[in-house]
Order: structure tokens, then sequence, then C-alpha cells
């Protein structure tokens, strides 16, 4: 048996895009602000405020009993996404030596950010 949560939510059929589209466009909106502050701030710094962003705003969308407030949860999601993903990398190229050891660091990197990436992944919401 399949619960249609976008229905119980409230959102059409045209509506529901948007819980994939908020994550896409804060994503992508605020990569380059994600890549700027980690220069600016560093990595470790990111690491911890995209966790912190990104963990509540999960916790809020799971929690959300109304469209508008799952949409926002999901852009911020975007948000802290567009912040954890520039600082773990650079941490991947600064913490692993030049060749095998960094090969191996992104070789698990890149299937653990494709499992959660695109946010249509991301989303329980049908």
């Amino acid at each position: 048996m399949r619960i249609n949560a976008g229905r119980a939510l409230g959102f059409t059929a045209q509506s529901l895009q948007w819980v994939v589209s908020a994550c896409a466009v804060a994503f992508g909106g605020f990569l380059l602000f994600g890549d700027r502050t980690v220069d600016r701030l560093g990595a470790r710094r990111m690491v911890v405020l995209g966790l912190v962003i990104f963990g509540p705003s999960c916790l809020l969308g799971g929690f959300a009993e109304a469209p508008g407030l799952l949409i926002t949860a999901r852009a911020i999601q975007g948000f802290g996404a567009a912040l954890l993903t520039p600082a773990t990398l650079t941490l991947i190229d600064t913490r692993f030596t030049e060749g095998s050891e960094r090969n191996r660091a992104l070789a698990v990197w890149g299937p653990a950010a494709a499992v959660v990436w695109p946010p249509e992944r991301c989303t329980a919401v049908s």
C-alpha cells in the first residue's frame, strides 16, 4: 500500500514539483556563495554550519504539515547542501595526499553524494 503524502499535505499535481525544485534552486543558487564562504571562513567551519542548517531543516521537513512549510524546509536543505558540498570537497583535497589516498576518498565521496542527489531522491512525497 502506497500513501500519497503529497495529496495528504494539500499539494496539487502542479505544485508538487516545488518540493524537488525548492532544494535544487537553492542549491544551485547558493553554490558559488558556499564556495566563496569556504575560502573566507574555512572548510571545517562551513561543514559544521552546513550540518547545523541541513540537519534541522530535514527534521522540519519531516514534520511539515503544510505545503509551504515543506517547500521552505526543502529550500533551506538546498542552502545547507550548497555550504556542505564545497566544504567537503575542500577537506578531501587538503586532508588527503595526492594520488591513491585522495582517489579513494573521492571514490567514497562521489557515490555518497549521488545517493542523495538529485533532490528527487531526498523526498518521500509523491
